[in-house]
């Protein structure tokens, strides 16, 4: 069985901070970010290596915001605030030539604010490591200064431009069209500061403030185009969508109503373009949606004291959450339920928003379900760890053993020993894989016994192999594959197999898994014919 790699903490409070790199769910995420990130790193590297065209931010302008794309809800914001963490435990080495900004949230921005890049630049100036260095006042403090002062002259210049006349307003104007490369310039000053290659700006929820969320998209487009600066944006691509083609939509009919249909479809296709300049292809990272971390069995759980609880995956719970809800039910004609977990955010307030709905606690009511009798016995769970004395939960009602190395060792001993002696007796093991899985603790049908039984590449049953370690086994055991009462779980014979066949292939992608079906197929079959007794027969013909 696969140990669980991250884990989710049963007692903490929804948050998006985390305090280790080991609760951090959306690995596949983190990983696509930090390649991002690294290649960034040494983009930024490069550009500085050019000397004095390093300080000309047209050579070297480009679009490489990266977005976190997801619905509300789905964790884009932990992704955020937690990117640091992330890179300082798994990539020490990347985590120092970068330096993570605090994220911004452009909701945050007053009435009075016409533009999301003073946030942007209050955001580095009021970063506590910019801060720090800042108060050393040597040469590198004191060009940042300069240039920050350059750059709050050029804002303000575009800020009062509509006040301005004649050659004011021209020299607003000219002001602004070095903006970028004032941008740019601080970014590089900061960097410098600071002494690393690369800054990594977070945006949280640039769609959430609708009214302002094009123009934000603007700021990033125009401005945000260093090689010493990597945007990072949450938020969801639909809805940047809807908002970018409904603001061309807008300009288009501006003046008029004509070809309004027209329009709409130019529109959309513009708000396309745009979307795939500023927001490359090769950046966007789509968060998981949640039935990808509810069905994995590489999910554990902390407990209270941040250790990891035995033999309890988050598969088990999403298992345990479909019996609460389906338990006399076989999902024909609309009763499946579906456990009401909508997003990341629901589930952390599912788990921790009730001490009944630990893991543990959820195993003692789903077993106890449909028990009226009130001096029932008490329910004994098993986990693997170290000999120790059985504990008691008076308040449960559970009894909680221990499995230790040698004891399981045993086991897989006695189990061997029994296989072969059951195949030499002729016996064949039925199996129902999906009536099996649900009943047993089992994460995934890859994790069937049925491989361990009767494999499908013969060399894992040679002495000393995976599937006879101790050297007791001669060949495989007879097996069949069958389904259970229809009415409890909705499967075909047809299903179980392909569902065999698939779990099959991923464990031995080399070994004939559709010859090794079919050959199950015929024992089953023969075993029908052997002993199938007609009930009702034809009559002779008069």
């Amino acid at each position: 069985m696969n140990q669980p790699v991250v884990f989710f903490p049963i007692n903490q409070r929804e948050q998006a901070v985390q305090a280790s790199a080991e609760v951090l769910l959306a690995l596949d995420v983190y990983k696509k970010l930090a390649d991002i990130v690294r290649e960034a790193t040494d983009l930024a590297q490069r550009a500085r290596e050019q000397g004095v065209q390093s300080e000309d931010v047209n050579q070297h302008r480009a679009h490489t915001a990266v977005l976190i794309d997801g619905l509300r809800g789905t964790g884009k914001s932990s992704v955020l605030v937690n990117m640091a963490k992330y890179l300082g435990q798994r990539d020490p080495g990347l985590e120092k030539r970068v330096h993570f900004l605090n994220p911004l949230d452009p909701t945050l921005l007053e009435t009075t604010d016409d533009l999301f890049l003073n946030e942007i630049v209050a955001g580095l100036v009021s970063d506590e490591a910019i801060q720090a260095a800042r108060q050393a006042g040597d040469e590198k403090a004191n060009f940042f200064h300069e240039q920050l002062q350059r750059l709050g002259n050029t804002l303000e210049r575009l800020e009062s431009q509509r006040d301005l006349r004649g050659l004011d307003k021209l020299r607003a104007f000219m002001g602004n069209q070095h903006l970028a490369q004032e941008v740019h310039l601080v970014f590089k000053a900061g960097l410098d500061l600071l002494g690393k290659q690369l800054l990594v700006l977070p945006i949280d929820d640039v769609d959430t403030s609708l009214d302002r969320a094009f123009d934000n998209l603007e700021v990033i487009r125009k401005y945000l185009v260093s090689p010493y600066v990597l945007p990072v944006i949450s938020g969801d691509l639909d809805l940047y969508n809807d908002l970018s083609w409904r603001h061309f939509h807008g300009r288009l009919l501006k003046d008029s109503n004509a070809d309004s249909a027209d329009a709409v479809a130019r529109a959309k296709d513009l708000a396309q373009e745009y979307q795939r300049k500023i927001l490359p292809l090769q950046y966007r990272i789509e968060m998981p949606e949640v039935l990808h971390y509810l069905r994995s069995p590489l999910i554990g759980f902390y407990d209270e004291d941040q250790k990891p609880v035995p033999e309890i995956t988050m598969a088990h719970f999403y298992s345990w959450l479909e019996a609460v809800l389906n338990e006399r039910t076989n999902g024909s004609e609309n009763s499946y339920l579906q456990p009401p977990v909508k997003n990341m955010r629901s589930l952390a307030q599912l788990v921790g928003g009730h001490p009944a709905m630990s893991p543990e606690n959820l195993y003692f009511r789903r077993s106890e379900s449909g028990i009226d009798d009130p001096k029932k016995d008490p329910i004994v769970m098993l986990r693997q760890g170290a000999e120790r004395t059985p504990q008691f939960d008076k308040k449960l009602n559970l009894i909680i053993d221990h499995d230790s190395d040698d004891e399981l060792r045993f086991m897989h001993v006695l189990q061997d020993h029994l296989l072969e002696t059951y195949r030499l007796g002729g016996l064949t093991i039925e199996t129902n894989p999906t009536s099996n899985l649900y009943i047993a603790r089992l994460g995934t049908y890859a994790e069937h016994p049925i491989f361990r039984w009767s494999p499908p590449d013969a060399l894992l049953l040679l002495a000393g192999a995976q599937y006879n370690q101790y050297g007791l086994r001669q060949g495989p055991i007879a097996v069949t594959i069958n389904t259970d009462d229809p009415g409890i779980m909705p499967t075909t014979l047809r299903t179980e197999f392909s569902l065999v066949a698939a779990a099959g292939r991923g464990l031995h992608p080399s070994a004939g898994v559709e010859q090794w079906l079919n050959a199950i197929k015929q024992h089953g079959n023969a075993l029908f014919q052997q002993n199938h007794h007609a009930i009702w027969t034809t009559p002779p013909h008069a």
